[in-house]
């Protein structure tokens, strides 16, 4: 079996798990693909499983080993020590 009739079996098999799977056309951004019963045309389109949105934290730094993430701005804001704190609601985010 070629590795290329592999990636196939494992697009489909994870449309059929639920993963969001995205299509791109020739000269086209990639799309998100219906979920009702696509059609596959893998002679013209690209497909892949849709990939995780990055990693996203905001952090509050109080020394070299000692920080605190949080899931948003606001959040690391309001618990801040400003006493304390060497930075506040650090953004940080995974590339």
């Amino acid at each position: 079996m070629s590795n290329a009739t592999k990636q196939k079996i494992k697009l489909m098999k994870a449309w059929l798990k639920g993963k969001q799977i995205q299509i791109r056309q020739p000269g086209h951004k990639w799309m998100d693909m219906s979920t009702v019963d696509p059609v596959w045309d893998w002679a013209t389109a690209q497909y892949r499983i849709k990939p995780a949105p990055p990693l996203e934290l905001w952090v509050n730094v109080y020394s070299e080993n000692a920080y605190i993430p949080y899931a948003s701005k606001s959040e690391a804001e309001a618990a801040a020590d400003t006493a304390e704190a060497i930075h506040i609601a650090l953004h940080m985010k995974e590339v």
